[in-house]
C-alpha cells in the first residue's frame, strides 16, 4: 500500500552520505533489518510531478531486492555469512538508507525548489544507482545459496543498475525555465500571465489555496537548509511568486485549519530527561554547554548568567569562563525526536531569522503586485464572507516581514480594515473583527505606520472600541497589544493616556480576560506608566486594585507595574491597598529573579516615601531580613543593590534612627546621617586627591595579628573620634542601594558634609549599571584620625614581612591605605560608640586592616572569619552582622557574593552549635 508523504515528517537538516551507519547486526538479523528498509522504500508512492522516472526506478529496484532479502530468510541454510558477504550487506544497508532519505525530502520538500534543483536530484539518485549496481557486482553469488528465479532476478537488477544514466525529464525542464522567466518579468514590474501562472502552479501539484500555503510553509523551512545567501534569497522570491500565485488563481480564504503535525504541543508529550532544560525543565532548542560540562538552553543560562551568578546550576561549580560552546549533536537529536512525535523545533528567533533573509528585487515585487490585487479586491468586497478572506490573507502577509507591512500600509488598506473594528461586525462576524485588528496591529510594528494608523480617521477610535467591547477575548487582547505598541512612541503614549476609554478598557481585560490577554493589558498598562499624568488616571480607574487581584497569577507584570506607579506618584494608593506589603514580601521570598527585583525596588521606595509606618508593617512580615539576605545573595545585579538598601533602612528603622529619605537611599557609599554632636574639622590642608587602582586580585580582610583577618577601625578615647576617609573610586563601587549600613557596626552615625553634587540619584543608577562590572574597583578601606605612635609601630612591624614568602602578601597600613582621601576632598567622619560598647565590640574596633594576595578567596575569608568569631568570643547576631558589614565595606563588589555564601555557612553553623 503507498504511504502518504506525511507519514514521514518533514526533514529540517539533510543528513551528509558520511551520516548513515549500518546497524551491528549479525547473519540472519541483518538480513531481517535489510528486508524491513527495502519494504519501507516499496510502500512509497512514485512521485506524480516532478523526477517521476527517477522516483518509479528507486522503487522498483528496492521492491526486487526484498524478494531477495525474503529469500534468504526463508532458507535455512543461510545462517551465517563469511566476513565478505557481512560487509557486502551493511553497505548495501547504507545505500538503502540513503535512497529513502532522498524519497523523504522530495515528498515532503517544497515542489518550487524541487524544480530549481531538479539537475542536482536526478544526479543523486544516479549517483545511488552506480553504488547499488557495484554492490551487486561483488555480490558472492557462490557462498549463498539461492534459487534460480531469485539469483536471475538478482542479475537483472544488476544490469538495470549497471546501465543507468542521468535522467531529467525534458518537461521539468521546460518547467523550470518558465518559472525562472516569470521571476525575470515580475522583476521588471510587469504582471505574469495569468493562464501560464496556473499552468505553471498545476503541472507542480498546487491544486487548492490550501497546497499553496504548504509549499509557502515547505519553502520556508527549506531556508533553513541553505548555507549560501543567494539560495535563501531564491527562495524568498519563491515565496512571493507562490504567495501571488495563491492569492490571484484561488483566490483569498478564511484560516486554514491548524496542521496538527507541525502544531503538536509538547505539554502532550513526555520530553526525554537528557532533552530538558536542568533549569527550566522545557525542551532545549538550542542546547550549549558550559564550563563544567553540563549543558543548558541557551537563552536560560544566559539569564542565569546575566542574573549575576558564577557557578553552574547543576553543580554548583564556580564557572571559570561564561563561553557558552554549542551541543550540535544533542541539538540534533532534539530534533530527530521533534520530527518523529510531529512538534515543531525551531524557535522563535529562527522564524525571525528567516524572515529577516534579505529579498531580491523580484520578492520585492511580487509581494506589492500581491498586496495590490488584494487591497482592490477588498475594496470592491460585497459580502462579509468575501471581505473576512481577503483581511486574513493579508493578515498571513503582514506577519511576514517589514516590506510587506509597508506596501500594505501604502496601498491604503488601513481605512479600509478600519471599516471592520466596529460592534456591529464584531456581533455578527467576529472572525472578520479579530483579522481586522491583528492585521493593524501587525502593520503597528513598523515604525512608520504607527504614523499613519494614529492620523487614519476613525483607526484608534476602532481600536480602542474593539478594546472595550470587542466580541473576544483574542480581539479585545489583540487591540490592547495595539495600543501598547503605538505607546512606544511618546507623543502617542501621552495621548493613550488621556483616554478614558483606553484605561478603564485595558483595566478590564487585565482584571476579567483569560492568562493571555491578561497579559496584553498588562504590558500596555505598564507601558501608559510611563508617564506621571497617566499614573494619576491609572490610579483613579482602579490599578493598584487590579494588580492586587492578579498579582498572584502574573506576579512578575504586576509587581513591575506597581513599581512604575510608586515611583511617579501612586504612593498613597498604593499604601492604602490592604496587604499589599505582605503580598511584596511573598514575592521577595518566592518569586522570579526579575519579581523579586521589581517587588525590592517597590518596597523601597515606598518605605523611602511613606515613612515609618510603611518600614513598621515592612518588619512585620516573619524572616523578612533572611529574606532580603538571600535576594542579595542571588538574582539580579538591582535587585541585589536594591535589596542592601531595604535591610539598610530596615536596620536604622529598627535603631530608631531617622529614616533620612532624601539622602539614606539615594546615595550610594555617601549616606547621610545625623550626628549626636557636630563635626570637627581639620585646620590641615588636605592633600590633592590621588586615584589608586589595587589590583583584582588582592582581597582586604580583618585581621587580630599579621597572619589572620581583622577590622578596619581602630577605637579610640571618647574625646577622639576617628576620621574615615575613602577613594574617590570607591563611591563608584555600587549604586544607590549597594553598600551595607556602615553605622550598624558600634551605633556609629556618618554625616557627609558634601552638597547634592555627591548624591547618586536612581535614575543615574540604571545608567551606571551596565558600566559597574566592568569596573576593577578597589576595596572601601579606612584610616583613623589620632593614632600616629600605632602608626609607627605596625610600620616597624611591617619590615620584618619585608622578605615574606610569595604565597601571602601583608601591607599593614600602607601609604597606600593611608593617604587615601575621599573624592574631591570630602571626608567622613564618625563619633564613637558609648562608653557602654561591650568588651568584644571594643575588641573587634582594635584590630587593624590587610592586604592579602589571595589564590583561594572563599576559603581566606570563611578561616579569617572563624578567627575573628572565636578570639573576640562574637555570638550575638548584632556583632555577627556588623562583621559582615565590615567585610562588605573593605572589599570591593567583585567579592561580596562569596563573603556572603561564606558568613551564611557560618551563621548556620553557630545556629546548630546552639
Amino acid at each position: 500500500m503507498a504511504v502518504s508523504p506525511h507519514a514521514f515528517p518533514p526533514r529540517k537538516r539533510r543528513p551528509s552520505a558520511g551520516a548513515f551507519v549500518s546497524p551491528k547486526l549479525a547473519d540472519i538479523n541483518l538480513v531481517k533489518s535489510l528486508l524491513s528498509l527495502s519494504q519501507e522504500i516499496s510502500s512509497f508512492k512514485p512521485f506524480q510531478c516532478l523526477l517521476k522516472r527517477n522516483s518509479v526506478s528507486a522503487i522498483n529496484k528496492s521492491k526486487l531486492l526484498s524478494i531477495l532479502f525474503d529469500e534468504l530468510i526463508k532458507n535455512p541454510a543461510s545462517v551465517f555469512f563469511s566476513p565478505s558477504t557481512l560487509l557486502c550487506f551493511e553497505e548495501m544497508y547504507i545505500v538503502l538508507q540513503r535512497i529513502k532519505t532522498l524519497l523523504e525530502d522530495c515528498s515532503n520538500g517544497s515542489k518550487m525548489w524541487m524544480l530549481m534543483q531538479i539537475q542536482v536530484l536526478s544526479n543523486n539518485f544516479h549517483e545511488l544507482t552506480l553504488e547499488l549496481s557495484t554492490l551487486l557486482d561483488i555480490f558472492p553469488f557462490k557462498e549463498i545459496e539461492l534459487s534460480q528465479d531469485v539469483e536471475e532476478l538478482v542479475v537483472l537488477v544488476r544490469k538495470q543498475c549497471g546501465k543507468s544514466k542521468p535522467v531529467v525529464d525534458p518537461g521539468d525542464v521546460f518547467l523550470r525555465r518558465e518559472v525562472l522567466t516569470m521571476l525575470d518579468r515580475i522583476e521588471k514590474e510587469i504582471v505574469p500571465d495569468q493562464l501560464k501562472l496556473k499552468k505553471v502552479i498545476e503541472d507542480l501539484g498546487l491544486r487548492d489555496g490550501s497546497s499553496c500555503r504548504e509549499e509557502i510553509e515547505s519553502l520556508q523551512d527549506e531556508i533553513q537548509n541553505q548555507v549560501d545567501e543567494k539560495s535563501k534569497s531564491d527562495i524568498v522570491s519563491l515565496i512571493g511568486l507562490v504567495r501571488y500565485a495563491n492569492c490571484v488563481l484561488f483566490g483569498s480564504s478564511t484560516a486554514s485549519k491548524p496542521d496538527h503535525r507541525r502544531q503538536k504541543s509538547t505539554s502532550d508529550l513526555t520530553i526525554p530527561p537528557d532533552f530538558r532544560c536542568p533549569i527550566t525543565l522545557e525542551l532545549m532548542r538550542d542546547p550549549v554547554v558550559v564550563a563544567t560540562g553540563q549543558t543548558y538552553d541557551r537563552e536560560s543560562i544566559n539569564l542565569w548568567i546575566e542574573s549575576g551568578h558564577s557557578t553552574c546550576p547543576k553543580t554548583g561549580q564556580t564557572l571559570i569562563h561564561t563561553n557558552l560552546i554549542p551541543n550540535r549533536a544533542l541539538r540534533n537529536l532534539i530534533a530527530m525526536w521533534c520530527r518523529e512525535q510531529g512538534i515543531p523545533f525551531e524557535t522563535v528567533g529562527n522564524n525571525e531569522k528567516v524572515n529577516s533573509v534579505k529579498g531580491t528585487k523580484a520578492a520585492f515585487e511580487a509581494t506589492k503586485m500581491t498586496v495590490s490585487f488584494l487591497v482592490n479586491k477588498l475594496s470592491g468586497s460585497q459580502t462579509m464572507e468575501a471581505a473576512n478572506g481577503v483581511v486574513y490573507e493579508l493578515r498571513a502577509l503582514s506577519k511576514t516581514d517589514s516590506d510587506s507591512r509597508a506596501c500594505i500600509a501604502e496601498a491604503g488598506a488601513i481605512p479600509i480594515l478600519v471599516r471592520y473594528l466596529g460592534s456591529s461586525v464584531g456581533l455578527e462576524h467576529p472572525n472578520l473583527q479579530v483579522n481586522a485588528v491583528t492585521t493593524i496591529l501587525n502593520l503597528s510594528i513598523l515604525e512608520a505606520n504607527k504614523t499613519r494608523i494614529v492620523e487614519t480617521d476613525g483607526a484608534l477610535n476602532g481600536v480602542i472600541e474593539v478594546l472595550r467591547s470587542g466580541a473576544t477575548w483574542e480581539a479585545k487582547g489583540n487591540a490592547a497589544a495595539t495600543i501598547f505598541s503605538l505607546s512606544g512612541i511618546h507623543a502617542y503614549r501621552k495621548g493613550l493616556g488621556r483616554k478614558t476609554r483606553v484605561i478603564k478598557g485595558l483595566l478590564d481585560l487585565a482584571k476579567d480576560g483569560p492568562t493571555s490577554s491578561q497579559k496584553d493589558a498588562l504590558v500596555a498598562i505598564l507601558n501608559l506608566a510611563g508617564d506621571r499624568e497617566t499614573v494619576g488616571r491609572l490610579v483613579e480607574g482602579g490599578v493598584i486594585q487590579m494588580v492586587s487581584g492578579v498579582i498572584d497569577e502574573l506576579p512578575e507584570e504586576a509587581v513591575t507595574i506597581l513599581e512604575a506607579v510608586t515611583r511617579r506618584g501612586g504612593l498613597a494608593a498604593i499604601a492604602a491597598a490592604f496587604n499589599i506589603i505582605k503580598k511584596l514580601g511573598v514575592i521577595l521570598r518566592e518569586g522570579s529573579d526579575n519579581a523579586r527585583e521589581s517587588a525590592a525596588a517597590t518596597l523601597v521606595t515606598m518605605c523611602r516615601k511613606g515613612g515609618p509606618e510603611m518600614v513598621a508593617e515592612l518588619a512585620m512580615i516573619p524572616g523578612i531580613e533572611r529574606i532580603i539576605w538571600e535576594v542579595m545573595g542571588g538574582g539580579t545585579a538591582r535587585g541585589r543593590r536594591k535589596a542592601a538598601t531595604l535591610l539598610r533602612i530596615l536596620r536604622r528603622w529598627a535603631a530608631g534612627l531617622d529614616l533620612d529619605t532624601n539622602n539614606v537611599v539615594d546615595s550610594s557609599n555617601m549616606i547621610t546621617m545625623t550626628v549626636d554632636q557636630p563635626l570637627r574639622k581639620s585646620t590641615k590642608k588636605r592633600n590633592p586627591r590621588r586615584n589608586f587602582r589595587s589590583p583584582p586580585s588582592k582581597v582586604l580582610t580583618s585581621s587580630v595579628s599579621a597572619g589572620c583577618s581583622c577590622r578596619e577601625t581602630i577605637k579610640n578615647k571618647p574625646d577622639s573620634p576617628p576620621e574615615y576617609s575613602a577613594s574617590s573610586s570607591s563611591s563608584l563601587s555600587s549604586s544607590d542601594d549597594s553598600s551595607l549600613p556602615q553605622e550598624s557596626f558600634d551605633n556609629l552615625v556618618w554625616s557627609s558634609s558634601k552638597a547634592n553634587d555627591d548624591i547618586i540619584s536612581d535614575a543615574d543608577v540604571k545608567k551606571m549599571d551596565e558600566f559597574l562590572p566592568e569596573l576593577e574597583l578597589p576595596p572601601i578601606v579606612t584610616k583613623p584620625a589620632k593614632f600616629n605612635d600605632m602608626v609607627k609601630d605596625i610600620k616597624n612591624k611591617t619590615k620584618k614581612f619585608g622578605h615574606s614568602p610569595s604565597g601571602v602578601k601583608l601591607r599593614v597600613n600602607s601609604p597606600k591605605i593611608a593617604n587615601r582621601r575621599l573624592a574631591q576632598g570630602h571626608a567622613r567622619r564618625s563619633i564613637s560608640s558609648n562608653s557602654s560598647s561591650s568588651s568584644s565590640r571594643r575588641s573587634l574596633s582594635e584590630s587593624f586592616a590587610v592586604v592579602k594576595s589571595s589564590v583561594n578567596p572563599q576559603r581566606d575569608f570563611k578561616e579569617s572569619m572563624v578567627e575573628m568569631i572565636m578570639e573576640n568570643n562574637i555570638r550575638a547576631s548584632k556583632d555577627l552582622e556588623d562583621l559582615l558589614a565590615c567585610y562588605l565595606s573593605l572589599n570591593s563588589d567583585e567579592y561580596h557574593e562569596i563573603i556572603i555564601k561564606v558568613f551564611k555557612q557560618i551563621w548556620f553553623d553557630l545556629i546548630d552549635v546552639r
